[in-house]
């Protein structure tokens, strides 16, 4: 039952990794912001 529980927690934490995925996507284009400039 323990490691079912812990699948559990799993579930929720890669929800958020997934929140976190498309974070990292955005930051990307904080480069972007430094090319205005260097335009």
């Amino acid at each position: 039952v323990d490691g079912v529980s812990g699948s559990h927690d799993e579930a929720p934490v890669l929800s958020d990794k997934h929140l976190d995925v498309p974070n990292i996507i955005i930051t990307p284009p904080t480069p972007t912001g430094v090319a205005l400039p260097r335009d």
